[in-house]
């Protein structure tokens, strides 16, 4: 079925759609194009027998308050067939290609914590309608509602109930929706189709697009560059994601500053904790479509905490905190602005900040050595978070009814949570006494343009190599202002601290957690020993070296050019095509011709480029060939003017073959000493009698070289004249 012809149609279509920005017209052709191939159908399928594709919204996927939410304004505007028309879904690949499916849609079903219900069967995979079918799966299983006023006396959703004048709907419960169907193999075929499809449906129903979609979509291209080694592009990453107009367009620069300042690296696996977070607890009467707003995105992605320090969590539970914020104004959530983040970086909060930045981080650590499941890790980590921002900004009470003055607190309802589901107290408290040691290695420094992992922002090494104040880094105190001691870091570690060297003092040892505060880059001069001294000299120098060396081949092909002027006499050329004729008869041997040129490489960059021999260029060092280069600027130049520095040289003038028995003329070398060194000048001589008016053509392949010459040797003088008349003979 996936024909080459269709194949490439497909691929030109969603090219053109990508690069012009009309994704809805494209996918449309792209539809009509699959159908015709037998590629794609469409099909009413139950719900319970459709799962959500891995990567639907940008791997996002769907969450089950949301869903319900979604369901309760589809039941209030009315179910209708039509609005129902761009359900889209990929056949459900068969075992094993559909792990990653069934694996994502446990995921979804976990977190949910019992507002989707598992799948009956997978015989499909939404990319769009997603939403409306998981609504129609809870309410097929009679799950527990997120929505009271869905809700029947047992708090569950009842079909019987919801349904009562809704044929339309009762028909989708029951039957399921009708689908769009791709074949399994199409997203392996064509690796964009599934987002390309989402962006389209997207577009025509933007409304739905919240700012985590979007910031999982701009990390999902930014990957797909790194992935390809490509140099991200970010101005091209966000023209992209903003194709599909979501709402946040307007403000989608501090979206990107926050994925390239907080996603979490390659992994990306700050969003993802994000994701997970919404899925379990994020819920509005907007559904999916709940908002924060520019004002504080630009807010929070403008947020700084100090050289070289990073709150990464701090960052995140901003966001879980208003997906959760119960004061919703025209979609966006208005839980914290801006003077509530502003809090976070106020000198005497700073170190309630750092308590609890560090209380996430151990909480984290806990769960992952207690072996916490998924979902339970989800919720009693999201609690954490949630509340330590929310008793920062002292917004605590307006979403949960409790008191908690300090972070230790909220340490403590973390244990009481932990062990509310099933875990021994007991053992919580004993892996919380004895942490692991925390790791100094995160890898190099890298561009500021590429996201950082979790582990490079919390590493005070990584952060201050970054600034300038790693190993090597002049120093000084910052409040010491005419630095009258100046340091040099000697070693920094996270576990061990910074060790700084100063001449005439004894080393002095500084705390990882002070060292970025108290020091800084020293600005001024700072003597000290010229160092690795033996490098450099001037016999040693590469650069000199070469001059040299290009200097005496010059030398030597000019002297020998001059010896045999002459024969340009007995010589003319020709243009359009380039040519050289003999003007005179010529005897076996009398005709030579120079390789005159004032230029020379150590690379072959043309084809017409001859090997000169090998020469030290730097004394001790191995030989390197050494080229001369073609050299030919005609008297005049294409436009009718003269040229300003014309150089007329018969030898590149002359046509090249590569067989021997075609050619008149045969390349040679004269072994030429100057200043003791052997220079080898490439010339042709005809190695036959040449008739008036034949035309020269040169024996010649790149790969051909000096023989007999000794490379990069020095010659004694009375060497020179046997080797050159030997060269002549």
């Amino acid at each position: 079925m996936y024909t080459h012809e269709i194949v490439s149609k497909v691929k030109s279509l969603l090219s053109e759609g990508s690069s012009k920005g009309t994704r809805v017209s494209a996918w449309e052709a792209i539809q009509a194009e699959l159908v015709q191939a037998g590629l794609a159908w469409t099909a009413q399928v139950p719900p319970d027998f459709v799962g959500v594709h891995p990567s639907n919204r940008s791997h996002l996927g769907v969450g089950g308050s949301e869903a319900h939410w979604h369901g309760a304004q589809v039941l209030q505007a009315g179910f209708s067939w039509a609005k129902a028309a761009d359900a889209t879904a990929i056949e459900a690949p068969p075992p094993p290609h559909d792990n990653e499916a069934v694996a994502a849609n446990a995921k979804y079903v976990s977190l949910s914590d019992g507002l989707i219900p598992p799948l009956s069967q997978m015989k499909l995979l939404s990319i769009g309608g997603g939403h409306t079918n998981v609504f129609l799966r809870s309410v097929k299983a009679g799950t527990r509602s997120a929505v009271d006023k869905l809700a029947d006396a047992s708090g569950k959703l009842n079909l019987e109930h919801l349904a009562v004048g809704r044929p339309a709907f009762r028909e989708a419960v029951e039957h399921g929706l009708k689908w769009f169907v791709l074949h399994w193999q199409a997203p392996e075929v064509w690796p964009e189709l599934v987002h390309f499809a989402q962006s389209a449906l997207n577009t025509v129903a933007r409304n739905e697009q919240g700012e985590l979609e979007v910031m999982l979509e701009l990390h999902r291209l930014w990957r797909l560059d790194v992935e390809s080694h490509r140099e991200p592009n970010w101005q091209k990453i966000q023209e992209t994601a903003c194709l599909s107009m979501p709402p946040c367009a307007q403000y989608i620069g501090s979206l990107v500053a926050f994925v390239k300042a907080n996603s979490g690296g390659v992994d990306g696996t700050l969003l993802d904790e994000l994701s997970s977070f919404q899925k379990m607890f994020a819920c509005s009467e907007s559904g999916a479509t709940r908002r924060m707003g520019s004002e504080f995105f630009h807010k929070l992605s403008g947020l700084t905490f100090g050289p070289g320090e990073k709150y990464p969590y701090i960052m995140n539970a901003c966001i879980a905190a208003n997906l959760i914020a119960p004061k919703v104004i025209d979609g966006i959530c208005r839980l914290l602005g801006s003077p509530q983040l502003q809090l976070l970086t106020n000198k005497a909060t700073k170190p309630k900040v750092k308590e609890a930045e560090e209380l996430m981080v151990n909480v984290r650590e806990v769960c992952s050595r207690l072996n916490v499941p998924q979902a339970i890790k989800t919720k009693v980590v999201g609690k954490v978070d949630v509340r330590c921002i929310l008793l920062l900004c002292n917004k605590l009470k307006e979403v949960e009814k409790i008191t908690l003055e300090t972070i230790a607190d909220v340490a403590q309802m973390f244990v009481k949570d932990l062990a509310d589901n099933g875990f021994d107290h007991d053992l919580i408290k004993a892996v919380i006494s004895q942490p692991e040691s925390p790791q100094s290695s995160c890898g190099p420094a890298q561009v500021a343009d590429i996201p950082e992992t979790v582990a490079q922002m919390k590493s005070m090494a990584y952060q201050a190599t970054k600034l300038g104040l790693g190993v090597g880094a002049v120093v000084v105190l910052k409040q010491d202002t005419d630095a009258s001691r100046i340091f040099t870091v000697k070693a920094i570690s996270d576990v061990e601290g910074v060790v700084l060297a100063s001449r005439g003092h004894p080393d002095a040892k500084v705390p990882a957690d002070t060292y970025l505060t108290t020091y800084k880059v020293l600005k001024g001069k700072a003597e000290s020993v010229l160092q690795h001294l033996e490098v450099g000299i001037p016999h040693q120098s590469e650069a000199w070296g070469w001059d040299i060396v290009r200097g005496i081949l010059g030398f030597a092909v000019r002297g020998e050019f001059m010896k045999h002027k002459s024969c340009l006499e007995s010589v003319q050329l020709f243009v359009n095509p380039a040519s050289t004729k003999a003007t005179v008869a010529v005897k076996k041997g009398e005709l030579i011709i120079v390789a005159a040129s004032a230029r020379f490489d150590t690379k072959p960059s043309s084809p017409s480029a001859v090997n000169c021999g090998s020469y030290a260029i730097v004394e001790g060092c191995k030989p390197t060939v050494v080229y001369v280069l073609p050299h030919f600027i005609q008297p005049i130049a294409k436009n009718g003017e003269p040229n300003k520095m014309p150089f007329v040289s018969p030898f590149w003038h002359t046509r090249c073959v590569a067989e021997a028995k075609q050619a008149n003329m045969e390349l040679s070398w004269y072994h030429v000493t100057v200043e003791g060194i052997v220079c080898n000048v490439p010339f042709m001589i005809n190695k036959r009698d040449v008739k008036p008016d034949e035309e020269l053509i040169l024996h010649f392949v790149q790969s051909m070289h000096p023989k007999g010459a000794a490379p990069a040797r020095k010659m004694h003088p009375k060497d020179a004249a046997p080797a050159r008349k030997k060269a002549r003979r």
